[in-house]
């Protein structure tokens, strides 16, 4: 199976940016995943991903591939995900 994801490289310092795709609370839930540099500047949500039992999971769309997240966290992003909007964990410094 192909992986959603490529992995990070540590001697970049990168961090993995999540973007939510708009939806209902019924919808499908689909993230696709952007690395980017890890900066004082850069400000961002962040949502522990892997609390709640291991082997209770349910299936998401990540990068185009069916992924199993655990329940807890599926419950959790269907509260957080906007109906309207993209929801990017990506936030503008502040000036």
């Amino acid at each position: 199976m192909d992986s959603p994801y490529e992995a990070l490289n540590a001697a970049k310092q990168e961090i993995r940016l999540a973007k939510l795709l708009a939806g209902s609370f019924e919808d499908d839930i689909e993230v696709t995943l952007s690395t980017s540099p890890l900066s004082k500047e850069l400000r961002y949500e962040a949502l522990s991903c892997v609390w709640g039992h291991p082997n209770v999971t349910r299936p998401i769309t990540l990068n185009g591939h069916t992924f199993e997240i655990r329940t807890n966290l599926e419950a959790a992003i269907r509260h957080l995900r906007f109906r309207d909007r993209d929801r990017c964990n990506l936030r503008q410094p502040n000036r």
